[in-house]
């Protein structure tokens, strides 16, 4: 079979499947495989940021996602642990947010990277890469129905943070070890949270920082970050982690006060932030949080996410209609990639050490955000990538 136009993408989120979109509107033949079932909930801030509205129109997406039901987000308010604020408009970045439910966003893309002519392998795991010569050319697949084995001139790593793909070709290579994480993330949906009218709270406290987020259905989404040690302190308790450290913020455990979990905790550990390896292997490149995971505080990572895709394809489009053409492929995806992403990325780096910094730190730095617009929109925009040229 000549497989000179075939894509294997590997995970179905945003950046698998906006990227699936793209390619197989440029005539590119796309396998997406996912492993879970849709739609499904996934451990996120769900803050769509106004940037992502250009994206949506391209992938001819609009107005199902104006129509999903999500909240108006008109501002994010960041809140010392004394209750000290302050407020970034989301109209600094183009017009209002959203948010909307990752069961139901990424369950409209999937079906929009089906319409568009993507192949879809869903409930099907990739439990294994096809080598030879060095070269990554193809995957080994396995659902109910038993296990295929697909070719492929190219394969991208979709996985998110697990980077599954580039973690089986590494250990391949070196039996490297995962590192221990130093934090760890939590989400759930909730009832009864009070959140300012249109507003993403974020809320800053010892080892961590939260936000919550209006989302569909009168519901909230909160997402909150904490230390390992504390973790394993509290036997990894959601909601004694909830009550005894992010509640330790003043405006947390007023607007907290009265809500409720819909939805089972779902949690995940955070080894990194930051730059991963943008082509791990041979014929295998990385996009999404699999290429770079960008810091919640931001409230970018979706963007990141369309973002990465949209530039991956527009390298793909360049360079990839004739087969063997990788080398060139992966160095104009990573001179795309760092014009789009290093400033960003760079900045984050600065701005985590921020969001760390010892309490008496952080109450100082909200005072001064707070007393200058323009500071603090310096800052804010300092997070955006430079649009795509």
């Amino acid at each position: 079979m000549n497989c000179g136009d075939r894509i294997i993408i590997v995970g179905g989120g945003p950046a698998g499947a906006s990227l699936a979109i793209r390619l197989a509107r440029l005539g590119f033949k796309v396998d997406l495989f996912e492993e879970r079932r849709f739609p499904r909930h996934k451990l996120c801030g769900e803050f769509i940021s106004p940037e992502c509205v250009r994206h949506f129109a391209q992938l001819g997406l609009l107005d199902r996602i104006e129509g999903a039901g999500g909240a108006r987000l008109r501002r994010t308010v960041f809140y010392s642990s004394r209750g000290r604020s302050f407020v970034v408009p989301s109209a600094w970045f183009g017009g209002h947010a959203w948010g909307l439910s990752r069961a139901r966003l990424d369950d409209l893309l999937l079906d929009q990277a089906r319409r568009a002519g993507a192949e879809i392998h869903a409930e099907t795991r990739v439990t294994g890469l096809i080598e030879e010569d060095g070269r990554i050319v193809g995957v080994i697949a396995r659902n109910a129905v038993g296990t295929q084995q697909l070719s492929a001139e190219l394969i991208v790593d979709a996985t998110g943070r697990r980077r599954a793909l580039a973690r089986k070709f590494e250990r391949s290579r070196t039996n490297a070890s995962r590192r221990a994480p130093s934090l760890v993330a939590f989400k759930t949906h909730l009832r009864g949270a009070r959140p300012s009218n249109e507003t993403c709270e974020i809320y800053l406290y010892r080892c961590g920082y939260g936000g919550l987020s209006p989302v569909e259905d009168g519901l909230c989404n909160l997402c909150f970050i904490v230390a390992a040690h504390e973790v394993r302190a509290h036997g990894g308790d959601a909601d004694a982690l909830l009550r005894r450290i992010v509640c330790t913020n003043a405006r947390a455990a007023k607007t907290l006060r009265d809500a409720r979990a819909v939805l089972p905790w779902s949690s995940a550990s955070i080894e990194r932030f930051g730059r991963m390896k943008l082509a791990p292997a041979p014929n295998l490149l990385a996009v999404g949080d699999a290429a770079s995971f960008i810091d919640p505080f931001t409230g970018s990572g979706l963007l990141l996410a369309l973002e990465s895709g949209e530039t991956l394809a527009h390298a793909i489009e360049t360079n990839w209609r004739s087969a063997g053409a990788w080398d060139e492929l992966k160095g104009d995806y990573a001179r795309r990639y760092e014009a789009r992403f290093g400033r960003r990325l760079h900045w984050c780096a600065a701005f985590r050490r921020f969001a760390f910094a010892p309490q008496r730190a952080i109450e100082a730095g909200a005072m001064l955000l707070a007393a200058s617009e323009r500071a603090l929109r310096h800052v804010a925009q300092a997070t955006r990538a430079r649009r795509a040229r």
